[in-house]
């Protein structure tokens, strides 16, 4: 088991030296100080998953290079930020979010589409833009870690009872 602990110092020389690497290999042509990497691992607060977070979005193009700055410390405002944004884009995300975050396994598209009462093609391509926030696995979706499920349901309680109810709803006819 690999432990990290924030106010280490050999463990922040890690954590940029993979920086490093990691932005060298999603942006090959960057130019040294186009990113603080320092600053970045800065708002990660050690924690490794808020890095991988913020590289998903970039792989996914969901974030670019000059929205790094903004981005805020710790990964539950990292989460609320993500979230934000995409319902920016369009507020039928957050229920689409919720029944995944309640979901007790991963779910079919068209499973989703039922619950929701949308049609499925609305639903797929919501499913797509999410992404890093949802991972397919042939068709199956779920959110990407639970990290993010623990936070929508701290952030997002008074949604819970809805949601439940549209859940049962859905599998019970």
């Amino acid at each position: 088991r690999l432990e990290l602990q924030a106010n280490s110092e050999e463990d922040r020389a890690d954590m940029l030296a993979t920086l490093s690497t990691r932005f060298a290999t999603l942006v090959p042509n960057l130019s040294k100080g186009e990113v603080d990497l320092r600053a970045l691992e800065q708002k990660s607060e050690g924690n490794p998953l808020y890095l991988n977070t913020v590289f998903e979005h970039l792989a996914h193009k969901r974030l670019e290079l000059a929205d790094l700055g903004s981005l805020p410390s710790g990964l539950d405002d990292l989460y609320a930020y993500l979230v934000e944004r995409a319902e920016q884009q369009d507020p039928q995300v957050r229920p689409l979010l919720m029944v995944l975050t309640l979901a007790r396994a991963p779910l079919s598209a068209a499973l989703l589409a039922d619950i929701l009462d949308e049609p499925e093609t609305r639903v797929r391509s919501r499913l797509s833009r999410l992404r890093p926030l949802v991972h397919p696995e042939d068709d199956i979706w779920e959110l990407v870690h639970p990290a993010l499920r623990y936070w929508m349901i701290s952030a997002h309680d008074t949604d819970l009872i809805e949601v439940q109810r549209r859940i049962a709803n859905t599998l019970a006819s």
